[in-house]
């Protein structure tokens, strides 16, 4: 079964837009024996890390339900940075 990442975008895009962010990126690194979903968030007076706590804490209870990402996998929810 592969990774849906456009299914992924869409759960995290729901998550991050009810909490008045915006969502930058999402991405997969790794390989198969240790991926990582990168969620990148944004807002206009800049990320905290409740916000990254939050998404990361809601976004984890809705993928282990929907279940889109077969096997184990890291996720981390950061800023895109200064750049």
């Amino acid at each position: 079964m592969a990774v849906d990442l456009e299914r992924i975008r869409g759960i995290a895009e729901r998550v991050v837009m009810s909490e008045g962010l915006a969502l930058v990126d999402v991405e997969l690194k790794g390989g198969r024996m240790n991926p990582v979903l990168r969620i990148f968030i944004d807002k206009a007076t800049g990320v905290t890390h409740a916000d990254c706590q939050l998404v990361s804490e809601q976004l984890s209870a809705i993928l282990d339900v929907e279940d889109p990402f077969p096997g184990r996998y890291v996720l981390e929810v950061s800023s895109p940075g200064l750049d």
